[in-house]
């Protein structure tokens, strides 16, 4: 028998290895599954149903994958959380960040997709900026180094 756990509303969903998240209609982000750092919840223990994430922000978008998690905060900036080997979670270091931290200075994101090793996400102006592993050329710098901060896809 399937027990419903609430009926929303629920939006801007997004799953990744064994953890989901999502934003409620009232802008706040929930999580579940897996915790191994992807959640933010600063623990590794798993939810069987959502929890509150970062009680004091308020979200428009939020991805998780099966390292790290980041979100546009209602105010336009980035926030991201979990592990940052790669530099995937651009805040210009490779500190992992258990839970949710400002990542970069720009206020003005409107999109978001994250990898397992990178992380990219657009600006109002319409240009795409990306961080983190670079091995295949990803990040789209015409090169192939690894970013730890936002880096501007470049056309040819």
């Amino acid at each position: 028998m399937m027990t419903l756990i609430d009926n929303g509303p629920w939006g801007h969903l997004s799953a990744g290895q064994q953890s989901t998240i999502a934003i409620r209609g009232d802008g706040r982000l929930w999580g579940w599954g897996a915790d191994n750092g992807v959640l933010g919840f600063a623990t590794t223990m798993q939810r069987d149903r959502p929890e509150l994430i970062d009680a004091g922000a308020l979200w428009i978008d939020a991805k998780i994958d099966t390292f790290h998690g980041c979100g546009i905060a209602a105010s336009g900036g980035m926030r991201c959380w979990g592990r940052n080997v790669e530099g995937q979670l651009g805040r210009g270091d490779n500190v992992d960040a258990p839970t949710s931290a400002p990542s970069g200075s720009f206020v003005d994101w409107t999109g978001l997709a994250i990898a397992r090793f990178h992380s990219c996400a657009q600006r109002a102006d319409g240009s795409v900026w990306c961080t983190g592993n670079n091995g295949a050329g990803e990040l789209g710098v015409n090169d192939r180094a690894r970013r730890n901060a936002w880096t501007q896809v470049m056309l040819p």
